[in-house]
């Protein structure tokens, strides 16, 4: 029994490291190579497999020593017996590790090699995000100055808010209808409520807000930028022109929109499947007690207020 576990010790160190490294190499075939650089786990995993092998090579040397010493030393014809039984059972253990590097390495050299790299996958800029917004939704050039003259003549736009606050609402308005659903990497307009409001805040400033395609990303920006001011008193404390937001969290998907008169939000409507006809478009869709039961209440998101400086 003893030297069974022998047999199966120097095996298991062999071909253990093996195994891993076969698997790696087929995993270094579905993920791309260049998704991965250097991290530390790499090397670790390599000195792994090379200290099983040394050790399966050390352990099997004692073991025929010990056999040897064994065979030589004690005149008992059970304790020779022994004694030749470790040695065979040490030799299998190498003979067996080393046919499996041979098969391997016949079969694919990359076999025997451990040749995957675990890495962060590259980051898109900011930069290069709000390039693919502005190609993306390029066709909504905004209003003009004339055309926000007259539409500040409707009526519609308080007077008692900033007047970046102004432009930005009547941009908000001015994008009600605009259809989200060709804009690159939204899911058919159904992840487009970031891209709009940066599009809509653009047309309205000269600059968008940053983040991008996300809602996390964005309420980072309106955190820390200077441009806005944090409203404390949440959706109570809400005027026309503030941007609304609660940023996703994990798989838990978010919302922003803009705070438009009578308590009401514009934000993008993403498409229903199951709707005949619908499309993924800037709408009037939530007022500001509606958000607050789906995006705090449904979906225990935290509901956030910007107030464009």
């Amino acid at each position: 029994m003893k030297l069974k576990k022998i047999f199966f010790i120097l095996s298991f160190f062999f071909l253990i490291p093996l195994f891993v490294s076969a698997q790696m190499t087929v995993t270094d075939q579905i993920i791309p190579s260049n998704l991965f650089s250097g991290q530390p786990i790499s090397k670790l995993l390599n000195q792994l497999f090379y200290i099983g092998l040394v050790f399966a090579v050390m352990l099997a040397l004692i073991m025929i020593i010990r056999g040897g010493v064994e065979y030589m030393t004690i005149d008992a014809i059970t304790s020779k017996e022994r004694g030749k039984q470790r040695i065979k059972a040490a030799l299998g253990g190498l003979l067996l590790a080393f046919s499996a590097i041979l098969i391997l390495n016949t079969i694919s050299p990359g076999l025997t090699s451990l040749r995957i790299e675990f890495v962060t996958p590259e980051r898109i800029s900011s930069v290069q995000i709000e390039t693919d917004i502005q190609v993306a939704i390029s066709q909504y050039t905004g209003m003009s100055e004339q055309q926000y003259q007259e539409f500040l003549a409707t009526g519609k736009i308080p007077t008692n808010i900033s007047p970046t606050a102004q432009k930005i609402l009547a941009e908000a308005y001015n994008m009600v209808g605009f259809e989200t659903g060709t804009i690159p990497g939204t899911e058919a307009g159904k992840r487009a409520c970031a891209a709009a409001v940066n599009k809509l805040f653009e047309a309205a400033t000269g600059q968008q807000i940053g983040g991008g395609f996300s809602t996390e990303q964005m309420n980072e920006v309106l955190k820390q930028d200077s441009r806005f001011q944090y409203v404390a008193g949440g959706t109570s404390a809400a005027q026309p022109g503030d941007i609304i937001i609660s940023p996703t969290n994990g798989s838990n998907v978010g919302h922003v929109g803009i705070v438009a008169n009578n308590g009401a939000v514009i934000s993008n409507h993403s498409k229903r499947d199951n709707r005949p006809g619908d499309k993924s478009e800037v709408r009037q869709n939530f007022t500001l007690s509606s958000w607050n039961n789906y995006y705090g209440n449904r979906k225990n998101l935290p509901v956030y207020i910007y107030r464009p400086l």
